[in-house]
Order: C-alpha cells, then sequence, then structure tokens
C-alpha cells in the first residue's frame, strides 16, 4: 500500500499546486477589473415593484461625507421599462462620476 500513498501525496500536491496557481492569476484580474470600474464599490441597484410602476433604488458610499446617500426614480406603468431603466442608469453613471 505504501505505493498508492506516495501516488496519493503526489496528487494532492499536484493539485494544491495548481490551485494555488490558478487563484493567484484570478486575484490580478479581479485586481484589473477594479481599475477599471467606474467605482470601486460598483453599483448597488435595487428594483421594487409598486403599484402603478417600479421604483429604482440606488445606493452608494461617499467617502468625503462618510454616508451612504440613496436615489429613487419611478418608472410609471405606462413607460417603456427598458428605454426608462437605461436612461436613469445613464444618468446615474455619468452624475456619479
Amino acid at each position: 500500500m505504501k505505493w498508492f500513498d506516495r501516488w496519493f501525496l503526489k496528487q494532492t500536491k499536484k493539485a494544491w499546486e495548481t490551485a494555488n496557481e490558478e487563484s493567484v492569476v484570478n486575484l490580478s484580474n479581479i485586481k484589473e477589473i477594479k481599475e477599471n470600474t467606474i467605482d470601486a464599490n460598483g453599483i448597488n441597484m435595487k428594483l421594487h415593484v409598486a403599484n402603478g410602476g417600479y421604483i429604482i433604488e440606488f445606493q452608494r458610499y461617499d467617502d468625503r461625507k462618510d454616508r451612504y446617500v440613496n436615489e429613487l426614480h419611478v418608472i410609471n406603468e405606462g413607460e417603456n421599462f427598458g428605454e426608462r431603466l437605461s436612461e436613469i442608469i445613464t444618468l446615474y453613471v455619468i452624475s456619479n462620476r
């Protein structure tokens, strides 16, 4: 059985080394993605269904003022949901640069 123990030990060492190499590569990719985004925290958006339409809620953390800022937008039932949502997101991204 010693041959099995040695074989198993080799296989686990290989798996451990490749897992560590992959995790290092993944961490560097995450760092690049964070640097290329508009905000390091990302966009926190919630969609609430309401009577007569939808409510879009944005939340972000303001480092300078040390507080959270919330913004609410309403999409009425008769409006085109996709166009209105894209307008709201575009305005949010532009205003928070």
